[in-house]
């Protein structure tokens, strides 16, 4: 036998049908564009990474002061550079191919580099 309470909710449930039916198809709509919003964005997500790390991104911007065409070829010839560019802003932008650790700064030691302010030295 069911309490008084149940019984009034199984009354209202079944004497509204239409209504019942609407508040159960609401829920169901509702939690489907929750989840294809989220699994929206995971997708999306993936292929923004994705597309990013296959644009070869800098992992270093040197901004200096006005620089000719051999500290670019310098820039370009270090080891470990694999592309570097002049701006007309005056900023030289590189990727740095190998992973500089703490021990890796010393391998620019006497070239110039100066771990400290970003810059190369003249």
């Amino acid at each position: 036998m069911l309490s008084p309470r149940w019984r009034k909710v199984v009354r209202d449930l079944w004497g509204n049908k239409l209504r019942t039916l609407l508040v159960v198809l609401s829920i169901a709509v509702g939690i489907f564009a929750v989840g294809m919003i989220s699994g929206s964005r995971e997708t999306t997500m993936t292929a923004l990474n994705a597309g990013w790390n296959a644009t070869n991104p800098a992992d270093v911007t040197i901004y200096t002061d006005l620089f000719d065409e051999e500290l670019l070829w310098t820039v370009r010839h270090m080891p470990g550079v694999g592309e570097a560019d002049g701006r007309r802003a005056f900023s030289v932008r590189f990727q740095n191919r190998a992973q500089l650790g703490a021990a890796g700064n010393a391998e620019f030691a006497g070239s110039g580099w100066t771990p400290g302010n970003g810059a190369i030295s003249p």
